[in-house]
């Protein structure tokens, strides 16, 4: 074997794919050394009051294979701060060098859910990190102090976390060391992601020098399997131990224990996890099964990344869900009654084989008259089963059935899971039974007169009251809906299930832009321990400079003033709140006083005035403002002036509040007139509503004049009305809430909801459109068969002509004469029962006609030769001939009826009588339309105000003019034959359609499409 091929260590032989060529006992033994226990930073133990460097020592915090973290309280800042100081016997240049890369990683990461990192340096030659401190103490002290977290409480806290993990892989920085002792609660509850001590940067492979490859580094009861084997990581190692921590969070256990760490390895590395049910019970089955997910031994088997797993707890947070509205629910229900309708109609179609007795099944009954009642309930049966399993399956199994699905509604049962096929039985039985149930009643006492009633359905007295019956007894569902029971029904309750929305996690646009080039670092220019890269703003009385921090690698701002102006504020140095700039350090130097802040990305929010800017981005940043302005009022940290040059948009996203003007504005950028007083919550209010008028239109507007002035945006009508309201409210709590409601809804009307919008217009149409279509197909095909039936109908017709008065009879005879030429002629087919049973036929003879034509054949059973050439020489003459030619049927009167020319046509006709002009009424008398309703869509004009009723019959009058003349010109072109032109126009309305946001009719209308 090649040397190549033995273990470095102890030259025993190993497979040559080893990690880093090392042999298993080797690589367990480096494992061991790695997690030793903790000796100490020097010597001793830092003591409680003891003076290190700046900082007075607290009390100890932690400790860990790196060091130990201490409370701290800087002497120079008098900022209390963690402190970590590395381990004395750690001290090699290899650990030293593995614990700043730490403090650089982790300054990397500016996010609100993960601990913040003021600074590094040595003292007596042993490195210390300066960290953000978290009052809380550990998730992991927490669990230990009260037990296991509440479900939603546990949920809460892991979606903070993957917040903060989600920032730091998109800052390139891959954790690995993800467990209840690294996450810090800070005094406000949020859960804070630290201590990188075995971060890699996944930008910068060249780091992981610093571990050897094959070596297992982190705590082995929270690291993944391939953690363990010492193979290269990817974010679902992370992944796996966010679900470790999860179900630690639930059941204050890990999934895996041992009483010696190589037991406790060979198991995390063998046996696969155990459900956290089997420790703690009330824990939802979906819930137990994402963290079984996230504990799965192959990598490729977890979640892919941290969205997936945070879509997937979504449902079990702490938040109550949102309940479905009745406008989804009803256009849900519309479209799973097409999928019945059309799932229904195949089992007798393959049965029948033909159109025609497929009709027979499909329609039951078409007139009155004797039916086949083991038919009428086996096709009554099917149907009722059918929807039965369907809602059973689809909504006890996967929570939603095809139409809740489109319109993104979910059916839960008490763990806000899917419900179970029980229980979605028991529903879907409830809900079916209010409407079926008074049928199945009069069946089961007379089963001739239930099937003649359900056959002839409201055409007779009984028929009505038992339609009457069905209907009350439906409407009576609904009665219990109230806001407070997520508005369930009667079979919802029944059942213990709820409809609600699908949930999801309205993100934070970010800046497009990138940052702009690090200026050259000048080596003699230097203020405190940064070195200058450039200035950035320069006044009179104050000067801004960026510079660069070498131990952190990250950029700071250097605020200068003069000496005499006043220090910062103890609370000002110690702000940790994300809406405000933190600070890191500061000193008086002959004439001049610096501060050092960090340095954020992005842009003045004067700088994004220009074109306006979404409201998808703008509710989130007058969140923070908001936020910021109510905290700060608070603890008295406001800034000394608010105006539009204060404030600052980072990189990802967020509003910051400055404390001096921001950089890079020139004079014709700057606000024209500060809020007088910031600490009267009404001039906050009305900067918020100016700050939203001037990124929302790009106008910026005096602030006398913010308060007469309303929003023209095109924005959600709670938006607009919450907006205008600002500066005349001062519940400043009211106002935050409902900021925070308007990120989790909505910002404008999405592509999805706009074809949900198309196709509940299109649904009715289409659907007659196509019955129509296959009951022409139909008595095509059954005339081409039976053309006799045509023409008696032309028989039976004129017949009749001639008992009428205001007609001229024409001869005495006539009347005898078609009897007999008839009742000779078409004997065969008048008393051929396969003929008239089928159901095409009554379509040409009804029941009463057919009666008529027997009278005919028993008057006349064997007319003589004679009577039939005399009758039928009456018959023959030209006007008896026309008129009865006139009456008749034949197959070429259903020319088109196969044709896309006169689809196209039933379903302009269609769609005329139940969608155009309902809309157009709609819209004059009520400014509104009932589907826009159902769909929570409003149209607003230019000025976003609500659209008048004209302008609304305008706007529907333009487009379904267009619909209709879309529609003719495809009959045009199906009638000429030009598919190629068809398919273009088709494919542009569906693009025109999911990619426009606003469509022709909106554009010359002068109307927009928001949410209501």
């Amino acid at each position: 074997m090649p040397e190549t091929n033995r273990c470095p260590k102890c030259g025993a032989e190993v497979p040559a794919d080893a990690p880093g060529g090392i042999c298993p006992k080797c690589l367990l033994k480096e494992g061991l050394e790695s997690t030793a226990g903790y000796d100490g930073p020097r010597s001793e133990v830092l003591q409680a009051g003891e003076q290190f460097g700046s900082y007075r020592i607290g009390r100890l915090l932690g400790k860990g294979g790196m060091g130990a973290v201490y409370e701290a309280e800087d002497g120079k800042s008098g900022r209390r701060v963690a402190l970590k100081v590395l381990n004395h016997k750690l001290q090699s240049p290899e650990h030293r060098q593995r614990f700043l890369r730490e403090g650089r990683l982790a300054a990397s990461v500016n996010h609100p859910n993960n601990v913040y990192i003021y600074g590094t340096e040595e003292i007596e030659g042993t490195p210390v990190i300066a960290m953000e401190l978290a009052g809380g103490g550990t998730l992991q002290d927490r669990v230990k102090r009260d037990g296991p977290l509440a479900i939603g409480e546990a949920v809460d806290v892991i979606l903070d976390m993957i917040a903060g993990l989600e920032a730091a892989q998109a800052a390139g920085v891959l954790h690995r060391d993800v467990k209840p002792a690294n996450c810090f609660v800070d005094a406000d509850g949020t859960v804070k992601i630290g201590d990188f001590g075995l971060s890699i940067s996944s930008t910068l492979r060249g780091d992981t020098n610093l571990t050897h490859s094959g070596v297992f580094l982190g705590t082995p009861a929270f690291s993944s399997p391939e953690q363990l084997r010492g193979e290269e990581l990817d974010v679902r190692s992370d992944i796996y131990s966010v679900g470790v921590t999860l179900y630690y969070l639930l059941t204050g256990e890990t999934p895996f224990q041992a009483k010696q760490i190589v037991q406790l390895l060979a198991t995390v590395l063998e046996r696969p996890a155990p459900s956290p049910r089997s420790r703690r019970g009330g824990i939802p089955a979906g819930l137990a099964k994402i963290v079984r997910r996230c504990l799965a031994k192959q990598s490729t088997h977890r979640f892919r990344n941290y969205d997936e797993l945070q879509q997937a707890l979504l449902p079990y947070r702490s938040a109550a869900p949102t309940p479905a509205t009745l406008g989804f629910r009803v256009l849900a229900s519309g479209i799973d009654f097409v999928v019945i309708a059309l799932l229904s109609a195949v089992p007798p179609l393959l049965w029948a084989r033909d159109v025609a007795t497929w009709q027979l099944h499909f329609e039951v009954v078409s007139m009155p008259g004797p039916q086949p009642s083991a038919e009428l309930m086996w096709l009554s049966g099917l149907g009722m089963l059918l929807y039965l399993i369907y809602f059973a399956l689809l909504e006890g199994i996967w929570g939603a059935s095809a139409g809740k699905a489109i319109c993104r509604l979910r059916v839960v049962g008490p763990g806000r899971e899917a419900p179970g096929i029980f229980r979605a039985l028991l529903r879907t039985t409830v809900f079916a039974a209010a409407g079926w149930l008074p049928w199945w009643v009069l069946y089961a006492f007379d089963p001739e007169l239930g099937i003649q009633v359900f056959a002839v359905e409201a055409d007779t007295p009984l028929g009505f009251a038992l339609w009457l019956i069905c209907s009350s007894l439906f409407l009576l569902l609904f009665v219990t809906m109230r806001r407070h029971n997520g508005y369930a029904g009667v079979h919802e309750l029944a059942s213990g299930t709820r409809v609600v929305r699908v949930q999801a996690v309205e993100r934070r646009p970010t800046l497009s832009s990138a940052d702009d080039p690090l200026p050259e670092m000048q080596d003699e220019a230097r203020i405190g321990p940064y070195h200058v890269l450039a200035p950035l703003e320069s006044a009179p009385r104050h000067e801004l400079i960026l510079a660069y921090d070498t131990r952190l690698l990250r950029k700071v701002w250097i605020h200068k003033r003069p000496a005499a102006a006043p220090s910062l504020s103890p609370k000002l140095r110690e702000l940790a709140r994300i809406g405000r700039l933190r600070w890191l350090n500061g000193q008086r130097e002959g004439d001049w006083a610096w501060e050092a802040y960090e340095a954020p990305s992005g842009k003045p929010l004067l700088k994004l005035i220009d074109g306006g800017q979404p409201w998808d981005a703008v509710r989130f940043w007058l969140l923070d403002l908001a936020r910021e302005l109510s905290a700060s009022r608070l603890d008295e940290t406001l800034p000394p002036v608010l105006d539009l040059d204060r404030v600052w948009i980072t990189a990802d996203g967020r509003a910051k509040l400055l404390d001096f003007p921001a950089p890079g504005l020139d004079a014709t950028r700057r606000g024209l007139l500060a809020s007088s007083d910031p600490r009267d919550s009404s001039a906050a209010a009305l900067f918020l509503k100016r700050v939203a008028i001037a990124v929302l239109e790009g106008q910026v507007l005096p602030a006398e004049d913010v308060g007469r002035r309303n929003l023209s945006a095109r924005i959600p009508l709670p938006a607009r009305a919450l907006v205008s309201e600002l500066g005349r409210r001062e519940d400043e709590a009211t106002c935050i809430a409902e900021l925070e409601s308007l990120t989790r809804k909505p910002a404008s009307v999405s592509a999805q909801r706009r074809v949900g919008a198309l196709a509940a217009c299109w649904l009715l149409p289409l659907m007659m459109a196509a019955f129509l279509m296959a009951m022409l197909l139909s008595e095509r095909q059954f005339l081409r068969k039976h053309p006799e039936v045509g023409q008696l109908a032309g028989y039976v017709g004129y017949y009749r002509l001639l008992d009428r008065d205001d007609l001229d009879p024409g001869p005495a005879a006539l009347s005898e004469a078609v009897e007999i030429f008839v009742a000779d002629r078409f004997r065969e087919t008048i008393t051929d029962p396969e003929i008239w049973a089928d159901p095409s036929a009554k379509g040409f003879v009804d029941a009463d006609d057919q009666r008529l034509l027997e009278e005919f054949v028993e008057a006349h059973p064997s007319p003589s030769p004679e009577q039939v050439a005399e009758a039928s020489k009456l018959i023959q003459s030209i006007y008896v001939r026309d008129m009865i030619h006139a009456l008749s049927w034949s197959p070429d009167d259903y020319l088109y009826s196969g044709s896309m020319a006169s689809l196209l046509g039933a379903v302009a006709l269609f769609l005329g009588i139940f969608v155009v002009l309902p809309s157009l009424a709609s819209a004059l008398l009520f400014g509104d339309t009932l589907l826009l309703r159902f769909l929570e869509v409003a149209v607003v004009d230019l000025a976003g105000a609500r659209a008048s009723r004209l302008r609304l019959f305008w706007r529907n009058m333009i487009l379904w003019s267009i619909v209709l003349l879309g529609l003719g010109i495809l009959m045009f072109v199906a009638v000429h034959g030009r598919p190629r032109a068809a398919f273009v126009l088709i494919t542009y309305g569906i693009v025109a359609t999911f990619t426009a946001q606003r469509g022709l009719h909106d554009r010359l209308a002068g109307t927009w499409l928001v949410p209501r």
